[in-house]
C-alpha cells in the first residue's frame, strides 16, 4: 500500500503489512519488536513524518539513550527516509521542516524529570526503548499532547512509539508483550522476524541476511527470530510465576496455613515510588507475600508522608493478622533539615512516627539479601507444597495481586563487565542500575531479616568424661603428706600450722 502525504511529493512504501500496521496504529502507545534489521526504525520515522506532515506547526521528539547513538544510528535512518526538501532548518539537537513542524532529537542519558516537566509537545518516538529506564517512557508520556495550533481543523493524536530488540522479561515486555498484556485499550504491539524485511535487505545491501543466518543458533534465536526467552544475567532464574505465584482469587494463606507472625517491610520515595510489602509466615516455616501497596505522585502534585502514612495504616488495620511491625530502609532515619519549615533537623522515619506509623531500621546488605532470596526460592523436591499439597515446594510464595514486585524480581539483573583479558562478557556480583527496584527492595530487607532463617543453635560444650577410678595428685607445697606419694582428692590434707607471731611491746 502506497501511502500520499499532502505537500511535497513523497511516496512512503511499508515493507511489510506489520510495518504498514505499525506506521497507522492508532493507540496512545504503540511498539515494534523483532530482529535487527526487520525495518521497524524505519517504520517509527515514516509515522512521525506523516504525523508532522498532517499538522503543521506540530512539535516531535525523537529520543535515544545515548547522544552518540542517537546521532550516528537514528538521525542517519531519518536522512534516508526523509526527503532533503522536507527540512527547513537542522542546527545540533533541534530541527524544523518546511511546514514549519518542530523535530527534538534528545538523548535521555542526562535527562531527568525535571529536565522533562516543561516540555510540550505532540508525540514522540524512542528508539532501541529497551535501552532507556522505564521511568524515562512514563515522563515522555506524560509530555505527550500538551501542544496545540489554532489552525489546525482538529486536535493532533498524542502518540508516544518506539521499536525495540528483544531483552529477555524486560520492561517493555510486562508493558506491552502478548504474554502479559492481552486487548489493552491504549497499548499496541508488534513483532516482526528480521525475515519480514528480506526483499529491502536484499535490495539495499545484497547478502547481509545471509550472513545473519550463519550466525549461531543461539545468537539467531534472539536477534534473528526475535525470541524473548534467552535472559542473560538474571539474578533470579529459578523464579517461575507458575511455581511462586499464587492465585489470590483461589487460595487465601490464612484460611489454608497455620500463620504465626506477619510482618511490614517500606521503601520510601519523593518522586519515586513508595511501596510496603505485607508478609505472613507458618509455623512451618512457608511465607506469603500478601498485600502490595504501590503508590507514585502523580504528574504535578506530590503525595506527602501524611498521606502515605494513613494509607499504610490502614493497610495495617484491615490485615487479618496483626502486622507486628515495619521494617524500613536505614536511609529513612537519616537525620538531616530537609523540612525547611522546622528548626530541628528530622528524618523521615521521624515524620512517620509523628503521622503514628512507627519504623524498624532493616538490613539492605545486597549481596546476602540475593542470596537468601535464592535459597527462599529453591524448590525443595522433599517438602510438600502448602499451596498443591504436592512434593516439591519453595519457601516463598508471592499473591498475584503483588503485580509490580512480580514484575521487578523478573527484571533484576547483574551488572555487565567485560573481563580485560579476554574482552568477553562477564556478570558482576552486583545489581544492574538503572532497573525498577521499589518493590523488590522491600522483598530483600524480607530476606534480610530473622522472620524467615531458623535459629541458629550454638555447638554446646562437650559433657565431661568423669573417671571411676579416684583421682590422685601429687602432694602440694604446704600441705603435710603421709609420705606415700599421690594421695586419693577425697584424702583429708593437714595444713601446716602458722609460724608464732611476735608479742607486740608496750612501748608505754
Amino acid at each position: 500500500m502506497k501511502t500520499k502525504t499532502k505537500g511535497p511529493e513523497i511516496l512512503f512504501e511499508p515493507a511489510s503489512p506489520t510495518q504498514e500496521d505499525f506506521i497507522w496504529a492508532t493507540k496512545r502507545e504503540s511498539m515494534f519488536d523483532g530482529g535487527v534489521g526487520n525495518g521497524k526504525t524505519t517504520a517509527g520515522i515514516m509515522k512521525l513524518l506523516i504525523l508532522a506532515r498532517e499538522f503543521p506547526g506540530s512539535r516531535w521528539v525523537i529520543a535515544r539513550q545515548t547522544y552518540k547513538d542517537l546521532m550516528n544510528t537514528t538521525k542517519k535512518t531519518f536522512e534516508k527516509v526523509c526527503p532533503p526538501e522536507w527540512i527547513g532548518r537542522d542546527v545540533k539537537e533541534e530541527m524544523r521542516l518546511v511546514n514549519d513542524s518542530e523535530i527534538l532529537w534528545m538523548h535521555l542519558d542526562d535527562m531527568s524529570e525535571g529536565t522533562l516537566r516543561g516540555l510540550e509537545i505532540n508525540g514522540a518516538f524512542v528508539s532501541q526503548a529497551e535501552e532507556i529506564a522505564p521511568e524515562m517512557w512514563e515522563y515522555l508520556d506524560s509530555r505527550v499532547g500538551r501542544w496545540a495550533r489554532p489552525q489546525w481543523d482538529s486536535a493532533c493524536p498524542p502518540y508516544i512509539w518506539g521499536d525495540c530488540n528483544p531483552n529477555g522479561h524486560d520492561w517493555i515486555y510486562f508493558r506491552f508483550h502478548p504474554d502479559v498484556v492481552r486487548d489493552h485499550p491504549a497499548r499496541a504491539y508488534f513483532f516482526g522476524e528480521t525475515g519480514i524485511n528480506k526483499a529491502i535487505l536484499d535490495k539495499v545491501s545484497p547478502g547481509y541476511y545471509d550472513m545473519l543466518m550463519k550466525k549461531p543458533e543461539a545468537w539467531k534465536r534472539r536477534w534473528v527470530f526475535g525470541s524473548r526467552d534467552i535472559f542473560e544475567g538474571a539474578i533470579h532464574p529459578e523464579f517461575k510465576r507458575e511455581v511462586h505465584v499464587y492465585d489470590a482469587d483461589r487460595f487465601d494463606p490464612y484460611d489454608a496455613c497455620n500463620i504465626k507472625s506477619c510482618w511490614g517491610w517500606m521503601d520510601y520515595g519523593i518522586s519515586s515510588p513508595t511501596c510496603v510489602l505485607l508478609s505472613a509466615s507458618t509455623s512451618d516455616n512457608f511465607h506469603f507475600i500478601t498485600h502490595e501497596y504501590y503508590q507514585r505522585s502523580p504528574p504535578g502534585r506530590t503525595i506527602t508522608i501524611r498521606e502515605h502514612g494513613a494509607a499504610i495504616l490502614k493497610l495495617q488495620r484491615d490485615n487479618r493478622h496483626s502486622v507486628r511491625g515495619i521494617y524500613a530502609d536505614p536511609s529513612v532515619f537519616f537525620e538531616s533539615t530537609r523540612d525547611r519549615s522546622r528548626s530541628a533537623m528530622t528524618s523521615v522515619a521521624q515524620e512517620y512516627r509523628e503521622c503514628g506509623l512507627y519504623l524498624q531500621k532493616a538490613d539492605n546488605n545486597e549481596i546476602a539479601s540475593i542470596a537468601n532470596l535464592q535459597q527462599l526460592f529453591h524448590v525443595e523436591q522433599n517438602v510438600i507444597n502448602p499451596i498443591t499439597r504436592k512434593p516439591g515446594s519453595p519457601r516463598l510464595f508471592i499473591s498475584s495481586r503483588c503485580g509490580n514486585l512480580i514484575e521487578q524480581i523478573q527484571l533484576q539483573r547483574h551488572a555487565e563487565m567485560r573481563n580485560p583479558l579476554t574482552g568477553e562478557k562477564e556478570y558482576a556480583e552486583e545489581r544492574a542500575v538503572g532497573i525498577p527496584d521499589h518493590a523488590y527492595d522491600p522483598l530483600r530487607y524480607f530476606a534480610n531479616s530473622p522472620v524467615w532463617q531458623a535459629p541458629v543453635l550454638r555447638e554446646q560444650p562437650p559433657v565431661p568424661l568423669y573417671r571411676t577410678t579416684p583421682y590422685t595428685e601429687p602432694a602440694v607445697k604446704g600441705y603435710s603428706s603421709p609420705g606415700r606419694g599421690p594421695q586419693p582428692r577425697s584424702h583429708q590434707w593437714r595444713k601446716l600450722p602458722a609460724p608464732p607471731m611476735p608479742n607486740r611491746v608496750n612501748q608505754s
